[in-house]
């Protein structure tokens, strides 16, 4: 798991088939040292990681990654002190016999990630 790792949960709300949690990123996290030294930016494969674990945390158990279609990293995610990053998910649904959800990924009016991910428990 990322977390507590490259990203601490600040706050988190849920309402119909929606939720958001803040999250602030763990600047000098491993990850940033080799991605990139003296420029750092999250992976868009962590940005994917950390959705899957806080939906996991949304829905109360662990789920994997069993899918993704619209992704678009829009904006680089830079680790910055005091810096939080939304993600929201949205259309949380069931679709055969995975979970499908919209993801977007912000800080502020900046959008840096939208994606559709499919996760199974």
């Amino acid at each position: 798991m990322l977390k507590d790792n490259l990203y601490h949960i600040k706050d988190n709300t849920a309402w119909n088939d929606q939720c958001r949690f803040d999250i602030s990123l763990e600047t000098d996290s491993v990850i940033y040292k080799a991605h990139f030294p003296g420029q750092p930016i999250t992976p868009g494969v962590c940005l994917m990681q950390i959705a899957v674990e806080l939906l996991s945390i949304h829905l109360g158990c662990e789920h994997k990654l069993s899918g993704a279609r619209n992704v678009k990293f829009v904006s680089p995610v830079i680790p910055v002190e005091g810096r939080i990053y939304s993600f929201t998910f949205s259309s949380i649904k069931h679709v055969d016999e995975c979970l499908s959800a919209r993801v977007t990924v912000t800080s502020g009016d900046t959008v840096h990630a939208k994606m559709t991910l499919s996760v199974i428990q």
